[in-house]
């Protein structure tokens, strides 16, 4: 158990790293990168760990509505859209939110 909570702690710290250089990258280009994954591992270094993945070794998924994006981890049972998903939204200017997953 104390090993998931290290993967929901790591994979949030993540998250609110590769958020903002997402709102950057959007604020610079006007777009989000096509290849989120490689977009994390051209950015970001993390010993022992590929920045691409989650902490479950699956690979975090960006969408976008209108004025925001969210960026997901299909969290511990490695589906996406379950009670589980850890996700940071933000709008594609500044600002951003959270879930707390049940």
């Amino acid at each position: 158990m104390a090993k998931e909570a290290s993967h929901y702690t790591m994979t949030y710290l993540n998250l609110s790293q590769y958020v903002p250089a997402l709102q950057a990258h959007h604020a610079e280009y006007t777009h989000f990168p096509l290849d989120v994954a490689g977009f994390l591992r051209s950015n970001f270094t993390a010993k022992g760990h590929d920045p691409g993945l989650d902490y479950w070794d699956k690979p975090y998924t960006l969408t976008e509505k209108s004025d925001q994006f969210t960026l997901t981890s299909c969290g511990i049972d490695r589906t996406c859209s379950t009670e589980d998903d850890l996700f940071q939204s933000a709008s594609k200017g500044a600002g951003s939110s959270f879930n707390t997953p049940k």
